[in-house]
């Protein structure tokens, strides 16, 4: 294989950067489409950091349902707006085919935990947004990241705040 090409794969498969955002200045190695040895690898990068923040012990990560691509990297080694703007996934706040979250190794998967930008959603009301996410069949990520299971408690969040809105 010529060096141009296996450049142009690495490219494809593995994106870095110096990230300058509310967690200080690091290297940020970002995995597409990430197998769990590279996602530990991300976590391994987030503690070697030492930095205090809560969620250092996974990864955050973006799941883009349009092109079928998982970006997953250290949790606190840079924020998601960020992240969205070095691999230059768009707008994350607008966009209900990116579910963007943080998730944690749980008996040899990583499971995601949260969405702040779900919950917010929820939180303010946001149903056009909402209802076109969860009309999105998300169930490919899982070959990356569990989220099903997540994002069905989600629904079932969003369906009881509907109803109290009614």
């Amino acid at each position: 294989m010529s060096t141009s090409r296996a450049s142009k794969l690495l490219e494809k498969y593995k994106l870095s950067f110096h990230c300058k955002g509310w967690f200080g200045e690091h290297y940020t190695e970002v995995f597409t489409n990430p197998t769990v040895k590279e996602m530990r690898s991300a976590v391994d990068q987030s503690l070697r950091a030492g930095l205090t923040v809560q969620e250092k012990d996974g990864v955050r990560f973006f799941a883009d349902n349009k092109t079928k691509t998982v970006y997953a990297w250290g949790s606190c080694l840079c924020s998601h707006l960020d992240t969205a703007s070095a691999v230059k996934v768009g707008d994350v706040d607008s966009n209900p085919h990116l579910l963007q979250g943080f998730a944690q190794e749980e008996r040899g998967k990583f499971v995601m935990r949260s969405s702040d930008l779900v919950h917010s959603k929820i939180s303010n009301g946001w149903r056009k947004w909402l209802n076109e996410f969860f009309t999105i069949d998300w169930s490919w990520v899982d070959r990356y990241i569990q989220v099903s299971k997540w994002i069905e408690y989600a629904k079932e969040d969003y369906d009881a705040h509907t109803k109290e809105g009614s």
